[in-house]
């Protein structure tokens, strides 16, 4: 049963208190299956028009982590034409209202180029904020480069499937 005083059961993001919640993989989840659910509408109605952007630009969209602190996503190619990270995350940018973090913590200007950090394996992060005063969610935004080779050992994806 959820906790009423566990924000994450009121939906509110957080820790997760109750045992409920910790079973669920530290989210609401359905039926206890560990797959996140998310309960906030703003972070629903981001879900929802990233992945469409993601399905144009030729990506798959899949959310990771928790969901109770913040929202994770992962943007992997999934077409031969694949968009550049860059041009995915600037269109969803545009259309979802939610800014794109500089390096300096503020908010980019719609069509300003921000750099992304760059993580293992290649991976490129965004951090998306929300167009509110002190507002403390955000979107942390992956990107698999299309093609992307490792930089520790500077193989590609195609070396690999040669394997």
């Amino acid at each position: 049963m959820p906790n009423p005083d566990c924000p994450t059961c009121r939906g509110l993001g957080g820790y997760p208190k109750c045992q409920d919640c910790q079973n669920a993989g530290g989210s609401a989840a359905a039926a206890g299956s560990g797959i996140p659910v998310v309960i906030d509408p703003d972070y629903s109605a981001f879900i929802v028009r990233a992945r469409i952007i993601a399905k144009q630009e030729g990506y798959a969209l899949a959310i990771h982590g928790s969901t109770t602190r913040d929202l994770d996503l992962i943007a992997v190619p999934w077409t031969k034409d694949a968009r550049s990270p860059q041009a995915l995350t600037a269109r969803i940018d545009f259309n979802t209202g939610w800014r794109r973090q500089r390096s300096n913590g503020t908010k980019c200007d719609i069509g300003e180029k921000v750099d992304p950090t760059v993580r293992e394996h290649g991976r490129l992060v965004w951090t998306f904020l929300p167009d509110g005063f002190a507002d403390p969610r955000f979107v942390d935004f992956s990107v698999i480069p299309p093609n992307a080779p490792n930089p520790a050992t500077g193989s590609t994806p195609e070396d690999h499937a040669q394997s």
